[in-house]
Parts: structure tokens; sequence; C-alpha cells
């Protein structure tokens, strides 16, 4: 089974494989109500539509909340309705002033002049039915990428902020940006015309997330642990919706490894390494690190990820009804040569808040696939792993 990596700037790919042999088994015998409280780009959208599941979907970063709403079966229909065509000829009217205009310097993100249209052609969209402004945003944001300045790193969900736009031309950006999106709906909707489920989009902080009813499941992944800060691989969409009144405070942020101002640290950390004894073990070596810039930044990075995520599982599971379950898929990470087994932290804390819990399944994935260490030295060890667990009262 062949699997496919979610990158910054293509947002209707997805990788197939924990879809296929987990969540659709999860899903199979009846229809629920599930909540993916971190639904990130929210992958599971077609089988939960088209098996009649009503899902509550949120993120607290904008962009996700914007793309994930044109990923239905009603905007696929209305993008029929309209035609590749209509769209194209639109998006080339509204963004007419980028043509020619295809490479750009600048210490900024986006460049003033590249802004100002962007931001134009967006504001247009308010003018919009609702279906057609969902897409029409959605398609913008798909392009903000290619006409920002930006440099890139050996990381390559890592961008830096300034540098070279790219050298494509505005009638290929937006061919560009159709394509994702009719690749996504083909692939998943094909002749489809109907379907009896029901996607809510939500753009909240998870710690402050209230829903209407309770719900039967919870399937969710947490944000990465210290290999994709969302502020900088997202960083050009990011910087453009700013411009346009959407801002996500970084201290909200669980990925992020801004850690100045982070003042619950020592009473945070006091209860990881009360109730993990793997926490302890592991944070306990980064204690001893003779660097102590190092020691200080990993020491809260760490200690805040964890702390938060806890919370925000102990939130998402607030929703759940007294039969329900979660299960949620992380990912190991190394440190310094140290594995980092998080779905462990994270089981051993959710015990000590009451809850049981279960590792399902588990297989190896190292480090985002293809771009670490890992590549280079195939027999790597120890080794990492993508893990399932279920957890229930």
């Amino acid at each position: 089974m062949t699997s496919t990596r979610i990158l910054p700037s293509e947002y209707a790919r997805f990788r197939t494989d924990i879809i296929d042999t987990h969540f659709k088994k999860i899903l199979k015998k009846n229809r629920f109500t599930i909540l993916d409280p971190m639904c990130g780009t929210a992958p599971l959208i077609p089988i939960l539509e088209c098996e009649g599941h009503k899902a509550y979907l949120n993120d607290i970063l904008p962009i996700h909340f914007f793309v994930n709403q044109a990923k239905t079966l009603r905007m696929f229909n209305c993008y029929r309705d309209l035609g590749r065509n209509w769209f194209s000829e639109c998006l080339f009217t509204r963004l007419g002033r980028l043509n020619g205009k295809q490479l750009v310097i600048s210490e900024k993100w986006i460049d003033d002049d590249v802004l100002d249209v962007l931001v134009n052609a967006w504001n247009k969209t308010e003018n919009d039915n609702k279906p057609t402004k969902t897409l029409m945003r959605t398609f913008i944001l798909l392009c903000v990428r290619s006409f920002s300045c930006i440099t890139k790193s050996k990381n390559s969900t890592w961008v830096k902020i300034g540098g070279v736009s790219s050298n494509k031309s505005l009638s290929v950006v937006i061919a560009d940006s159709l394509n994702k999106f009719e690749n996504y709906f083909t692939h998943n909707y094909g002749d489809s015309e109907n379907c009896e489920g029901k996607c809510v989009f939500l753009n909240s902080d998870v710690l402050k997330l209230k829903l209407p009813e309770k719900v039967d499941l919870i399937l969710t992944s947490p944000p990465y642990c210290n290999r994709f800060d969302i502020a900088t691989s997202y960083g050009p969409e990011v910087y453009f919706l700013s411009k346009v009144g959407f801002i996500t405070p970084r201290s909200e942020i669980i990925g992020t490894n801004d850690v100045k101002n982070y003042e619950s640290f020592e009473t945070d950390l006091s209860f990881l390494m009360r109730e993990s004894k793997t926490a302890n073990k592991f944070l306990s070596t980064i204690m001893k690190s003779e660097n102590r810039d190092e020691q200080t930044y990993y020491a809260k990075y760490y200690t805040r990820y964890f702390t938060l995520v806890i919370k925000a599982f102990e939130k998402s599971l607030s929703n759940l009804l007294p039969e329900g379950k979660m299960y949620f898929v992380t990912q190991d990470n190394i440190h310094r040569g140290q594995l980092i087994e998080i779905d462990t932290i994270l089981r051993e804390l959710l015990v000590s808040i009451g809850w049981k819990c279960r590792r399902v399944d588990s297989w190896e994935r190292h480090h985002l696939g293809l771009q670490n260490i890992s590549r280079e030295k195939a027999l790597i060890k120890p080794k990492q792993f993508e893990k399932l667990t279920m957890v229930c009262k």
C-alpha cells in the first residue's frame, strides 16, 4: 500500500495507509457522531461524508479551516456546475496584476505589491455566494506560496522568511491550484452526487472548544513534536491570512517552538515528572545537558508540548459519551539520539487522570518518512514507529 506525504504547499494530498487500514475499520460498523479536535488537513472528510457520519472538525489554524471547507462533496458539485474554466478565468481576472510578475525578491514573506493584489482578490469573494466564496478563497490560498518570497532549508517542511519567489507565471500558478483540488475531488468523490454525512468545521483553540452535543468517537492526531513548526512551515499563508483579519497567537499553537514566555514551566514540569515515568526519564536526561541554553530551551519545549497535548485530550474527552472511545495516532521522534515514544508518555498521563489506554497497532515510519537522517542511514536505531492508541473509560 502506498502512502502520500503532506507538504505545506499541497493541502489536497494525504497519506492513505492509516485511513485504509485503521480508521475505515473503526468507522465501518455504525454511523457515528465524531470529533477531531486537531484535524489539520482533515483527510477523513470524504469517508465521513460518504459513509454517513456527522463530524466536528476543528483546527486553530485558519488555513486549515478555509481549505477543509472546500473539500466536501457540496463544494465538488459547485465546482462541477460552474466548471474549471469559470474559476480559472475569475481567478485570472482578480489576480490579473500579477500577470508577468514571475520573479520577486523581498525580505518579507510576501512583497507589498503582491500582497495588495492577493488581499484585494480575497476581499472580492465577499460578493460571491457561499460555495463559490469557499472555493475561491481556497484557490487563492493555494496560490499564495508561489508568489511568496521564501528561502528553503534542508527540511522541506521548514521555510525561512525572505528570498525569491517562484518563477511560475500567473496562469501556471492558477492551474496548479485548480489541479490540486481536481485531483482530490476526482480521487475521493468520482461520480458521486449525494452523501449522507455532514462535516461541521470549527476554528477554535482546542482548550476552549465547545460542542452542542456529545460524540461517539474522537479520532485525532496531535501536532508534531519538535519537527514541524506550524507558524514557520505555513509562514507565507499565515502572514497573508493575518492581513485579511485572521491571526493565530503562537502561544495557542501546541507545536510552536516559541517558549520565551512560558510562565507555567515549573508547575508543568513537576506534573510530567510525577505522572509519567517515561517523561521523567527523558526530561531528566535533557536537564543534565552541559549546554545551559539548550537545556533550558528543550526542557521548556517538551514540557509545554506534552502538557498542552494532555490538556487538549482531556478537554476533548469531556465531549465523549460514556461508552465512547478516542483513537489517536502519534509518531515517535528522536532527540539527540534518544528515542521519544510520544504515545507512551501520553498513555501514562491519560491513565493518571482516570482513562484506560491500549496501543492498538504500530508500524515503522521514520521521522516524516523521507527527509531526515533515516533516509541516509536506513538501519538507524532505535527504530521509530507510528502508533494507534485507543482510549476509553
